[in-house]
């Protein structure tokens, strides 16, 4: 890079210097996009790294909800989701993408459910799957407010400038 970081400012903004001026980078939009990069790299070579749950979370739903999660079960369970049916209405979550293991898996299960498409057309189903793994690199990006070192900060640009598109986050957002 042509660029050097210097630190952070407002522990949210990574400050780079370099002959062209200074660059901000916003370090949650950095890292947001390398996850989800990481990610959809991951579950395309099928390689994604799956956490068992050392006690399966039991979660009931709606039936329209539990038909929605039979119907997709399959493409979740790709994604690292392995659910379970449990009785009428009620799944187990045995294991969530490894990303996300540190996270409520209950709530974005609930956010999942509520992105799940109400017809198996595929490419709404695709756009669906590609939504959720937006959400889920988001969720697990570094946050606003957080203090990074300067070998932190490396690592997170060295890993940006090997990204596809490291101008953006997945959102969009430059």
């Amino acid at each position: 890079s042509e660029f050097q970081p210097l630190g952070q400012l407002d522990r949210s903004f990574i400050i780079m210097q370099g002959k062209l001026g200074i660059l901000l980078i916003d370090q949650h939009i950095a890292h947001e996009r390398v996850l989800y990069e990481s990610f959809s790299k991951a579950k395309k070579n099928k390689k994604l790294e799956v956490q068992q749950l050392l006690f399966p979370l039991a979660l009931e739903f709606s039936p329209a909800e539990t038909e929605l999660l039979i119907r997709h079960q399959k493409r979740l369970s790709e994604l690292g989701l392995e659910l379970e049916l449990f009785g009428e209405n009620g799944f187990l979550l045995r294991s969530v993408p490894a990303i996300l293991k540190n996270n409520d898996q209950k709530e974005i299960l609930r956010e999942i459910v509520d992105m799940l498409p109400m017809r198996t057309h595929e490419d709404t189903l695709n756009e669906k799957l590609e939504e959720i793994l937006v959400m889920m690199s988001c969720r697990n990006a570094i946050k606003v407010n957080t203090t990074l070192d300067l070998d932190q900060i490396k690592q997170l640009i060295s890993d940006l400038e090997k990204t596809e598109m490291p101008y953006t986050c997945p959102h969009g957002r430059p």
